[in-house]
């Protein structure tokens, strides 16, 4: 195989693991985003419910986690693209 054709292929396997870290992140933060809007409606107490700032939380951890990931795997694309660096990792 050609080692331009090898090149294109990394490339291209790296391009889909950014789809898909990028796809993950607008997951998470959906889900996140949902669950701050839901959270505006306070009980009669005037106290947000445990469960809900709980559930809160742990969907914006899963978001922060996301994103650092996408960040991680955009960083290894970029150097790829722009510097020709070959990732320690396999796609």
């Amino acid at each position: 195989m050609e080692r331009g054709s090898v090149r294109r292929e990394l490339e291209a396997a790296w391009q889909r693991r950014v789809s898909h870290a990028q796809a993950r992140y607008r997951e998470k933060a959906a889900i996140a985003r949902l669950l701050m809007t839901g959270q505006l409606a306070l009980p009669l107490s005037g106290r947000p419910d445990p469960d809900v700032a709980f559930a809160l939380d742990q969907a914006l951890r899963r978001e922060s986690e996301a994103l650092g990931e996408y960040r991680r795997v955009l960083t290894i694309f970029s150097e790829l693209i722009l510097h020709g660096t070959v990732p320690d990792e396999d796609p």
